[in-house]
């Protein structure tokens, strides 16, 4: 058998492990970058938005509302750090102003980039639509069409009748000990 060694003059694991330390570190300055040009955009976006579709903004706001319906501690305590955070209710703790502002600050901004790919999603599948009925031999359906049918008694695969008598326990095997003259095979006759 051939063992082949290769030398690595990288510096094994620590080259590896700086690489992807500095990584890290690109990466989150790249994206705070990123945010925080989307949140100087976010009051353009969300105007943005509303001209190319409202209901893409009404819908959301649906959403968001069912969300605090289903879920009304998550929509409690989102309230609360909105408040915080818009400075209607200060705390005095720096710390938890400070994560109401992130939230606030953090959500229209994210909202707003949702709310305007929501739009723009709305808008292709209108084209998509559009484009769809201009095809030869599309048909669109024809709602509110009811087709009659017949329900059907379903019963269950696989289960024994039911009986008033009561059932016996099966009854125990009598096993013989093993006699040192026996063989293996006759054990099993």
């Amino acid at each position: 058998m051939t063992n082949i060694h290769f030398n690595s003059r990288g510096g094994g694991g620590i080259g590896c492990l700086l690489f992807g330390i500095l990584a890290l570190v690109a990466a989150y300055y790249i994206l705070s970058g990123f945010f925080f040009l989307l949140w100087w955009a976010a009051p353009a976006l969300f105007v943005l938005a509303l001209i190319i579709n409202w209901r893409a903004v009404l819908d959301t706001g649906q959403s968001l509302l069912k969300y605090i319906q289903n879920n009304p501690v998550a929509g409690l305590v989102i309230a609360v750090l909105v408040l915080i955070g818009t400075g209607l209710l200060p705390t005095g703790m720096e710390a938890l102003d400070r994560v109401g502002y992130w939230v606030v600050q953090g959500g229209f901004t994210l909202l707003s980039g949702y709310v305007l790919l929501r739009a723009l999603g709305y808008n292709q599948l209108k084209k998509f639509r559009r484009t769809m009925q201009q095809q030869p031999g599309y048909s669109q359906p024809v709602e509110e069409e009811f087709i009659e049918f017949e329900e059907l008694e379903s019963k269950p695969k696989n289960v024994p009748p039911v009986s008033d008598e009561h059932v016996k326990p099966p009854q125990s095997i009598k096993r013989r000990k093993p006699d040192p003259d026996q063989s293996f095979d006759q054990l099993f006759q």
